[in-house]
């Protein structure tokens, strides 16, 4: 998820969900499925973990300024993955020069999840 000044146009804070999704086949070698079954329990630690993670950045993260902002939701998908239509190509948004911090990573079954937030520096 990109946040962009609508006054700029520069993107000011850039969130990143990578989602993998582990395949019971042989050839995923770099995305190996977890070596035991976590229990409900354990999976919900590790997203009160990651969830704990997020609201603390609010300490580091420059405070968005009065202004009008747009929330635009990226999507890396397989490219023979169906999209909706309403769908359109974008570039990645990155932040040039910004600052990037990466979370806790959390896991289910089925799915590993990492998160990295990047952010442009108040320039006082």
């Amino acid at each position: 998820m990109a946040i962009i000044s609508k006054d700029t146009g520069e993107v000011v804070e850039r969130w990143q969900f990578d989602v993998q999704v582990f395949e019971d086949s042989k050839e995923e070698l770099n995305n190996p499925k977890p070596q035991h079954d976590k229990s409900k329990e354990e999976i919900q630690r590790e997203i009160q973990a990651i969830i704990r993670q997020i609201t603390a950045s609010v300490t580091f993260l420059p405070t968005l300024e009065t202004g009008d902002y747009t929330f635009n939701v990226l999507v890396y998908a397989d490219a023979n993955a169906k999209v909706p239509s309403e769908w359109i190509d974008s570039d990645s948004k990155e932040i040039k020069g910004g600052e990037k911090v990466k979370f806790k990573s959390f896991s289910t079954n089925g799915h590993k999840v990492d998160t990295l937030v990047s952010y442009r520096l108040n320039e006082d």
